[in-house]
């Protein structure tokens, strides 16, 4: 179950980059053929800085996925800096659900949700790595006499 639900969220992770980054795109390319100035703005900077947010929000998501495909594939706990692309990735699904409702519509709502969903299960199942348990010295008594003792 570990490996289908890490798989399933890459998945979608990858899907909504490319969603994001093509949204992105065609907005800088909406606001390159408007030429006109918002506050005074220059439309040619608009665009590019749409570009370039939709390209790092776009590379944002497909380092989540890659993580999520290397715990899943390697079979090992996501890590330090995996757990925290994945809890920033939650972070950032359920702002992009919140807008989605009110914007674009319940259906984007919902695949942000079960993504969300999804990432928080990939959270839960890819948990630490678990240390070997070492069996007890059987000879010495339990306890911090035994600590003393050695």
């Amino acid at each position: 179950m570990r490996k289908a639900v890490l798989i399933s969220a890459a998945v979608l992770l990858l899907l909504e980059a490319v969603a994001i980054a093509a949204v992105n795109w065609v907005m800088g390319i909406v606001v390159d053929h408007q030429n006109m100035s918002l506050g005074g703005a220059d439309p040619d900077l608009m665009s590019l800085g749409t570009w370039i947010a939709g390209g790092v929000f776009g590379l944002f998501l497909v380092a989540i996925c890659v993580r999520l495909f290397l715990a899943a594939f390697r079979e090992r706990a996501l890590g330090r800096l995996g757990r925290a692309l994945v809890i920033t990735g939650i972070f950032v699904n359920a702002v992009v659900g919140m807008i989605a409702v009110g914007i674009i519509g319940w259906e984007v709502f919902a695949f942000a949700m079960v993504e969300l969903g999804l990432l928080v299960l990939s959270l839960m199942v890819a948990g630490e790595d678990e240390a070997p348990v070492e069996p007890l010295d059987s000879s010495a008594p339990p306890g911090p006499a035994a600590d003393a003792a050695a």
